[in-house]
């Protein structure tokens, strides 16, 4: 009878694992049907992105716990996206412009650059302003809309010849609509390298971004902030090396070189600031430079050598989430700490907790 109870026990155990480690694993939702043009937004219940070619892109919708996406919007042009609990935001280049050039008969009537709000329930988009050009990526907050445009500068009196350096330019609005007013230039004659600005998103009513700039000493990260109503740009941080930083809600964290490490250019630290509060955190160290972060409902997590970590300031509260593919492609995409949403180079994967008791061991002893 003792024996009959041990190996019930042990099947039990046995089959528990087994299905922690097939639960640990990332499973897909669905699968894009087309190219994927941005990364995805997540708000509420819902997930977003664009899709398709230039000529016509889509703009997609489906439920966080997976089925059958829908097409909210269908047009040449979209670009830049966000979204909250109720809307996606994109913008719509102006019909000539998406095409490469205008026609003799569209110079008159032209159709302008738009920033569009669209009900995630489906519906007509709505216009909320008129734009110069429209947009490489938005942020949004309760009150504020903000994207930036990344382009060549022109040559005074010759048209589409490149400068030196890229000019970024972020503007800003208030989210119901209204006159899009500039916030920042930033390239041109600084050190701003090509591709190396990204906005992190908006808090306490102010636009934050990283930039990646090249000085005679080497690659240094600096994560400024504006406000959406204008005024001057702040510096709140600053890291030698090609750096990536994230922001949910009132927390930013940041990679920096290791402080543990014997040699930092190999590995990074990530520290971690509340806004408006004193102090700096290390929540996690040993990490691979190319380490992509993600945040969720204040929580951090690291994506390092195909594996996605939860961090903190406690090592024993730092753990394992997953192990190998798929690779995370859009840090900005996470849902929460139990379910947690992975832009594919076809889909979306959904990693879901709890892991193996061994996968927990190694995690609790994690350097």
């Amino acid at each position: 009878m003792r024996r009959a109870v041990i190996i019930a026990v042990v099947v039990a155990a046995a089959l528990a694992c087994a299905r922690a480690a097939l639960s640990a694993r990332p499973r897909v939702l669905f699968n894009v049907g087309g190219r994927v043009q941005s990364p995805l937004a997540s708000s509420g219940q819902w997930v977003t992105w664009l899709e398709g070619e230039e000529q016509e892109r889509r703009l997609m919708v489906v439920g966080r716990s997976g089925g059958r996406a829908k097409v909210l919007l269908k047009s040449a042009g979209l670009s830049g996206l966000a979204a909250d609990s109720g809307a996606a935001y994109v913008t719509r280049a102006a019909s000539d412009q998406a095409r490469g050039g205008p026609t003799p008969s569209e110079v008159e009537g032209r159709t302008p650059n738009e920033l569009l709000a669209v009900s995630l329930s489906g519906g007509a988009a709505r216009k909320l302003a008129d734009l110069s050009e429209a947009a490489d990526q938005i942020v949004s907050s309760q009150g504020w809309l903000a994207w930036r445009k990344s382009r060549e500068p022109a040559l005074p009196g010759v048209p589409f010849v490149a400068a030196a350096a890229p000019v970024t330019v972020i503007r800003a609005v208030a989210r119901e609509g209204g006159t899009p007013h500039v916030i920042a230039v930033l390239g041109g004659g600084q050190t701003v390298r090509r591709g190396g600005l990204e906005l992190l998103g908006i808090a306490r009513d102010s636009v934050y971004w990283y930039e990646r700039n090249t000085t005679p000493e080497g690659e240094r990260t600096a994560i400024r902030r504006a406000p959406c109503s204008g005024g001057g740009i702040e510096t709140v941080a600053v890291a030698d090396g090609s750096r990536a930083a994230a922001l949910d809600g009132d927390v930013l964290i940041w990679t920096a070189p290791s402080l543990e490490a014997g040699n930092p250019g190999t590995f990074s630290s990530v520290r971690r600031m509340e806004l408006g509060r004193p102090g700096v955190k290390v929540i996690g160290d040993w990490l691979d430079s190319g380490t992509i972060l993600l945040l969720s409902n204040g929580r951090a997590y690291a994506q390092d050598r195909g594996s996605l970590w939860r961090l903190s300031a406690k090592r024993e509260e730092q753990a394992r989430l997953y192990e190998g593919p798929p690779r995370l492609v859009s840090p900005r995409a996470i849902g929460d700490e139990e379910f947690m949403f992975m832009q594919l180079d076809r889909g979306v994967a959904l990693a879901k907790r709890p892991l193996t008791l061994w996968a927990r061991v190694r995690s609790a002893v994690w350097r």
